[in-house]
């Protein structure tokens, strides 16, 4: 065997599998919070993800799951495969620009072994797909730069482009630098023929990347969100219209603008400390000087200016505790386009004048790259992540039979369907996820499996999350999330006690006393599972604190039961539960999550 050049395009597949080495053993091998939940529950039985519907990633999962017994694991590498391909495009972009083997190598290791970037491709979700796109795209822009025209240069862009939006719509993002290359690949000279034969092929290549979307429109799968199987709800699911299409789907805070920019340049600092954040910085403007030519460079300025500033801004969001994750999680898409830049900056650093040996600046680099892969193994690996594998056997496992749970957010909604689904626990329990009741679909889908509940009004309304509550206690035992808000304009707060360890029982009766109350969730702690917990440090870039701390809302709420009957000791005894498990819901400047 002989090792591929720097310079061979082998070398890319190298550094491909290199990342994906490194990848493999930090992946998940348990149900992590948020759309993981739900990628794991369509990857095991099939069905139609939130909107867009992801369908390039959810073929893609039930393919790995059909291979990997172990389904957690199996969507995991999935990201990881996908990470590393990025890693691999990258490492070829930067080469084609810069003709460096090297800064090639660096740029793609540097990017891949970030902290931010390692996270999310080790976990079951699909934001791996939309960084490779970024990736794919970019390459297909170099090919151009450097010369590439006519149709088959127009159908990589078109195909890389729609087939990411296939995947994930914010390669939507991407634009600046997709107009630009598609008129930099019109043939020269210019013709009307030339450019229309140009554009039909982009067009057509475009419609092929879009074809998984096709799979949605049939039946069957265990959860499917929406009414996809007729063309008007497939285009009402690809528009995310059930989220306002162009609407981040956050509500108004009103935080400054500058607030999620600020952030994302921050954990750019962060994230490709030393060299790398400072080879970056220059690699942009020396693009403008660099042999792919300055409507190129302008275009990549533009470009990751709009997937990276400007995009974040409209996250109208803190930059702290669970709302800052949210948004993190698209931090790494425009950091594939300012990783490339750096190619550039490190080429010019390697070639300063004033280096005694050629392998005195590769050297630095190299040791920049060791030092910071080392720093973001801990942090990044999932393997080991217990919190919300714990929570759903513990929660399921403390209610009554035949209960109903009223549910909220994606972890514990789509947590509830992955447990009853996959894992085969407490099918006697019925979970309604109070956000979704509103939808005509859902209701239908709930009513076939639990056809005795309450949903509506008897003018056809969706019932309220107090309502349901209500309706759901008189005929079987009710439980809620900590987090859900029982407020209602038109029906008194129904009367409620902490039950289960994380969750609020609905009374039907008379409510326990808090001694007793404190002596049952004691009773389920001593019995619960907790492998993991979420520490203060963790808690900016945890998704699982909508779970986890609902633990700690349970001893607030019987901290205020005491606190009513005037037991200010035993009050304060439960606060200081509450504070031990979750301390940034009570002693720290952190917003509430949703």
């Amino acid at each position: 065997m002989t090792w591929p050049r720097a310079h061979s395009p082998r070398a890319s597949w190298l550094v491909a599998l290199l990342v994906l080495a490194v990848y493999l053993p930090t992946c998940a091998v348990l149900p992590q919070a948020g759309d993981a939940l739900e990628f794991l529950m369509i990857a095991s039985h099939g069905g139609v993800a939130h909107p867009p519907g992801y369908p390039v990633f959810s073929l893609a999962a039930r393919a790995f799951a059909a291979v990997l017994p172990n389904v957690s694991f199996a969507v995991s590498a999935l990201s990881a495969v996908l990470g590393a391909a990025t890693a691999g495009v990258l490492h070829r972009a930067v080469l084609r620009a810069t003709d460096d083997g090297v800064a090639a190598a660096f740029v793609a290791l540097v990017y891949a072994t970030s902290t931010l970037v390692w996270r999310w491709a080790v976990v079951p979700e699909v934001l791996s797909g939309g960084t490779l796109t970024a990736a794919l795209v970019l390459l297909a822009a170099v090919h151009v730069a450097r010369g590439a025209r006519g149709p088959r240069a127009a159908a990589a862009l078109g195909l890389a482009f729609a087939t990411g939006i296939a995947h994930h719509h914010t390669s939507i993002l991407l634009m600046p630098l997709m107009v630009w290359t598609w008129i930099a690949a019109w043939p020269r000279p210019f013709t009307p023929r030339a450019i229309a034969a140009t554009t039909a092929t982009a067009v057509l290549c475009a419609w092929v990347g879009l074809l998984p979307y096709a799979t949605l429109l049939l039946p069957g799968g265990d959860w499917r969100w929406g009414n996809t199987t007729e063309l008007p709800g497939l285009v009402h699911h690809f528009l995310r219209g059930d989220y306002g299409t162009l609407d981040t789907g956050q509500p108004a805070r009103n935080i400054a603008l500058h607030v999620q920019p600020m952030l994302y340049l921050t954990s750019l600092a962060r994230q490709l400390a030393g060299l790398p954040l400072l080879l970056g910085i220059a690699g942009l403007g020396l693009a403008f000087k660099a042999r792919t030519g300055r409507g190129f460079a302008a275009a990549l300025a533009a470009t990751w200016l709009f997937a990276g500033p400007i995009f974040v801004a409209r996250f109208d969001l803190p930059a702290t505790g669970y709302h800052r994750m949210v948004v993190e999680r698209f931090h790494g898409f425009p950091t594939v386009l300012f990783a490339f830049a750096m190619g550039y900056g490190v080429t010019a650093f390697r070639a300063l004048p004033f280096w005694s040996r050629p392998a005195l600046p590769t050297g630095l680099l190299a040791l920049n790259l060791l030092v910071a892969a080392a720093l973001s193994a801990p942090a990044a690996t999932a393997r080991n992540h217990t919190i919300t594998d714990d929570f759903l056997r513990n929660t399921l496992g403390a209610v009554e039979p035949n209960a109903v749970i009223l549910t909220t957010g994606d972890s514990f909604q789509f947590g509830c369907e992955f447990a009853q689904s996959v894992l085969h626990l407490r099918d006697d329990v019925a979970c309604v996820a109070a956000g979704l009741v509103p939808y005509d679909w859902y209701r239908r889908r709930t009513l076939e499996q639990h056809p005795e509940l309450t949903l509506t009004r008897p003018d056809g309304r969706p019932l309220s999350a107090a309502q349901l509550a209500a309706a759901f206690a008189v005929q079987r035992p009710t439980y809620v999330s900590s987090r859900l808000p029982l407020a209602s304009p038109d029906l008194p707060l129904p009367p409620y006690y902490p039950a289960a360890g994380s969750l609020l029982r609905i009374s039907s009766g008379e409510l326990p006393t808090p001694p007793e109350l404190e002596a049952a969730l004691l009773r389920d702690w001593t019995s619960f599972q907790l492998g993991s917990r979420l520490t203060v440090d963790q808690l900016d870039t945890a998704g699982d604190s909508t779970l986890w701390d609902q633990y700690a809302l349970t001893w607030s709420t019987l901290a205020s039961g005491y606190a009513a009957g005037g037991d200010t000791g035993s009050a304060e005894r439960c606060r200081a539960r509450a504070r031990e498990l979750s301390p940034w819901l009570f002693d720290l400047d952190v917003p509430a999550a949703p």
